[in-house]
């Protein structure tokens, strides 16, 4: 159980009395009491949040959180995270997001990516399928820069499908590569990428 969870578990509990069953466990009380945090699991979003206040983070499709306390400032209804795909510029940023209950339900009322299209002038929608294609074809990845455009940006809450099969926050694992990928070059300049990659960066590239 996360902290949130054991909390409503025990606000929901209608008997009067509690049986417990307890035991005296030295070492592991003082492990739960250095465990300041209390949650620790990985989530992505698929559904987009604007926020403006500053203890906030803002959402976006697919964005990827590390959340570490399911009871920001002791309460129920936002959760302490880290998000873990932050711009290679930017340090990982710390904040409070949307439980998962306010998420769905924030997720449940937002206008989806077509009806936001349908709303606006037909200059705008040419504009919007010049820069991302065919809107039937556009895939998540493809959406997820729509956080650049300032229309998108000014929407407090959207999401990519009117009828989506995901919830608002999926729970995913974080797993270490392992393996070494392989880059394959084609076209004229192949041979001149290669050779630039191999003298820039001789510590992540080599011949096979």
């Amino acid at each position: 159980l996360t902290r949130e969870e054991a909390v409503l578990c025990l606000m929901n509990m209608k008997s009067l009395q509690v049986n417990m069953i307890v035991a005296n466990l030295r070492h592991e009380y003082e492990q739960l009491l250095a465990d300041v945090g209390g949650d620790s699991f990985y989530i992505r979003a698929h559904f987009t949040y604007n926020t403006t206040n500053e203890e906030e983070l803002s959402l976006r499709v697919n964005d990827v959180f590390h959340v570490t306390d399911t009871l920001y400032n002791g309460q129920v209804g936002y959760w302490v995270a880290t998000k873990l795909n932050a711009s290679p510029t930017h340090n990982k940023i710390t904040g409070a997001i949307p439980n998962k209950l306010r998420a769905e339900q924030l997720a449940s009322v937002a206008p989806s990516l077509d009806q936001l299209i349908k709303s606006k002038q037909p200059s705008f929608k040419r504009k919007l399928r010049s820069k991302f294609g065919d809107k039937r074809s556009r895939s998540v990845s493809s959406i997820h820069h729509l956080k650049e455009d300032s229309f998108f940006a000014k929407v407090t809450c959207w999401k990519p499908l009117t009828n989506s099969k995901f919830p608002a926050y999926e729970r995913v694992l974080l797993k270490a590569v392992t393996i070494i990928r392989p880059v394959v070059l084609f076209g004229p300049l192949a041979d001149i990428a290669r050779d630039r990659l191999l003298k820039e960066h001789p510590d992540l590239f080599e011949l096979p």
